[in-house]
């Protein structure tokens, strides 16, 4: 029932008026109910850099970061997947969040689950979404077309914020063209 739940919270944020900010973290919000993580974060796309956009379970640094798909293999197979990635919990390729989960312990650093998200829109790749758990089978029981489902939702919302922001600015613009035009009149 959670994940109804999750899906429900999703879609009607769709349409919420709230800034992108709280956006993204009402997503991961929702999110964590729908997929058992200890850490997530929302990256989205910038040419071959990834830049996150909201976090859970991650030190405040991981915000200011920007992560370069050549030197994160994980993140540079989840751009290059179409569908959900699933890595072994002895997987030998560097987390990209290593030293900067909140709750960091040397058990982390050996056995935990990941999984990543590619986040399309349209057939553009926008984002990323990656999961981190302590517990080692944590995302073995959700189902591969669920987990696509909800990357698709979060894909959907992450273009929803870029519209939004479009709207704003233009509105923004418009507003100082009026108020430029009123000045010149006075």
């Amino acid at each position: 029932m959670k994940k109804l739940e999750a899906l429900s919270a999703i879609a009607s944020d769709l349409t919420a008026v709230i800034d992108a900010g709280d956006r993204y973290t009402r997503l991961l919000d929702a999110l964590r109910l729908a997929i058992p993580y200890d850490a997530a974060t929302l990256l989205r796309v910038d040419g071959a850099a990834l830049v996150p956009m909201a976090a859970k379970g991650l030190t405040p640094d991981a915000m200011g970061r920007v992560f370069y798909r050549r030197d994160n293999p994980r993140l540079d197979i989840i751009c290059n997947s179409e569908k959900p990635v699933f890595f072994d919990h002895d997987s030998t390729l560097p987390d990209p969040f290593d030293g900067m989960i909140d709750f960091e312990s040397e058990q982390f650093h050996r056995i935990h689950a990941c999984l990543g998200c590619p986040l399309y829109v349209r057939g553009d790749l926008v984002g990323v979404l990656a999961f981190d758990s302590y517990d080692p089978h944590a995302f073995e029981n959700l189902p591969e077309k669920y987990v696509s489902v909800v990357a698709a939702i979060a894909g959907a919302q992450m273009k929803t914020v870029e519209l939004f922001s479009a709207l704003e600015r233009e509105a923004r613009k418009q507003g100082q063209i009026t108020t430029d035009l009123m000045q010149d009149i006075n």
